[in-house]
């Protein structure tokens, strides 16, 4: 079996189709630009234990899941493209709320409340890029061109995961996180006038839809697949969490970068297994690197340590 190496073809990048993943891309951003300042916005300016943060950040994991089951009614009961847009307003509302919370100094963010915003934007977020990326993206594309595409706008979110991050960074070298949340809201409204350009081909609703489906949402048939990327995306979470330095995300779209070359160049005759096995082993030396790196800065640190308290007992005994 060969790798699903799709043929680029150059008709499939019209500029409905640019419009297409360029919105994809500013919509990710606009949920992934939060992820390395708002746990210390939570806990230092809101005073929410590191408990109470990770609850209202996993409380967006939790909203993305809500929304799937209604996916396939909605894109055929309504016209597509107006849920997406309905999914960004609501997304752009909620980070507004988050803005307020920000800027009013005579209100501090309920707990409950907080819990409540993310999981409504993680709802929201959800419904817009599942219509988006399964919906949208293949009704602008014929139908051999729909593996490229979807394959294409995917790695504009992908692009997204390092560009969110390393952008809120650098906002708040030179500002506070009032100016994060409206980079966000203005990267989600940017991606609704984007698709807002579009005409989109006029289907009649279909009859008889149930309401709770698992089309367009969840294949029984690919469970393990999806406990093995749910493995892969923990891992990557759980990298996430932890406090960085815009370099670790530049790096991260390097890496992208030469995953999309090796992809075209390395594996073109390759098993399809074979991908994903190779990034398997190298996230995990890169894991194991990093875990390496970890003790021996420790180390380092204990020998300081000793150092220092080796010279301040010298001293002590050379004055007595």
């Amino acid at each position: 079996m060969n790798s699903q190496n799709t043929p680029v073809h150059i008709r499939l990048w019209h500029s409905d189709f640019w419009l297409m993943a360029i919105a994809n891309l500013l919509l990710t951003m606009s949920v992934y630009i939060l992820i390395p300042v708002m746990p210390t916005w939570l806990m230092e300016s809101q005073g929410f234990t590191a408990e109470q943060s990770g609850l209202a950040m996993g409380a967006f994991g939790v909203g993305l899941w809500t929304m799937g089951a209604f996916v396939s009614y909605l894109v055929q009961r309504y016209r597509r493209n107006s849920v997406y847009h309905w999914a960004v307003v609501v997304m752009i509302v909620t980070l507004l709320g988050t803005y307020y919370y920000d800027t009013a100094f005579c209100w501090f963010a309920d707990v409950l409340v907080m819990i409540l915003q993310r999981f409504v934007l993680g709802a929201a977020f959800g419904l817009a890029q599942m219509v988006l990326a399964s919906t949208l993206v293949i009704d602008t594309c014929e139908s051999f061109q729909r593996t490229e595409a979807n394959h294409s706008a995917s790695w504009f979110g992908r692009f997204a995961l390092s560009l969110g991050p390393l952008a809120a960074m650098l906002l708040c070298v030179f500002f506070d996180f009032d100016m994060v949340l409206l980079v966000a809201v203005a990267c989600a409204t940017v991606s609704l006038i984007l698709v807002m350009c579009i005409n989109f081909p006029f289907r009649a609703p279909q009859d008889d839809i149930p309401m709770v489906s698992l089309d367009r949402f969840f294949l029984p048939h690919g469970f393990p697949l999806f406990i093995n990327l749910m493995l892969i995306m923990t891992a990557v979470g759980l990298v996430l969490a932890t406090p960085l330095k815009p370099l670790f995300y530049s790096m991260m779209m390097v890496g992208f970068l030469l995953a999309i070359l090796a992809q075209r160049f390395v594996f073109r005759d390759a098993e399809v297994k074979s991908e994903s096995v190779s990034g398997l082993i190298v996230m995990g030396s890169a894991l194991l690197m990093a875990l390496r790196i970890l003790c021996i800065m420790q180390r380092l640190r204990l020998s300081a340590l000793v150092l220092v308290c080796w010279d301040q007992d010298s001293c002590c005994f050379l004055s007595n």
